[in-house]
């Protein structure tokens, strides 16, 4: 596995300075390092996607709401009754 690229992302950072913005970014921050094109095609996506905007917004209620808060488990249930989720019983496989 020696020579495989490391990809890392915001939940590699330590830095946490997406709210203050106060301090410098590691080298692999999307904040600073995504190209336009990319940010320009992800902005579309939330702008015109009403699922997406839905998700988008159901999760930063959650995150904004209970940051520190919840457990993960918490928060993905809290997040399920935002985007109005139901308890729905599979079938046994």
């Amino acid at each position: 596995m020696s020579g495989d690229k490391v990809i890392r992302s915001c939940i590699d950072c330590g830095v946490v300075n997406c709210d203050s913005m106060d301090k410098h970014y590691p080298d692999f921050c999307l904040t600073t390092k995504l190209d336009a094109e990319t940010q320009w095609e992800a902005l579309q996506l939330y702008k015109y996607d009403e699922e997406n905007q839905k998700i988008a917004a159901a999760a930063a209620e959650v995150e904004a709401e209970n940051y520190c808060r919840l457990t993960r488990i918490e928060e993905t249930i809290e997040f399920s009754k935002k985007m109005g989720s139901r308890k729905s019983v599979l079938p046994h496989v």
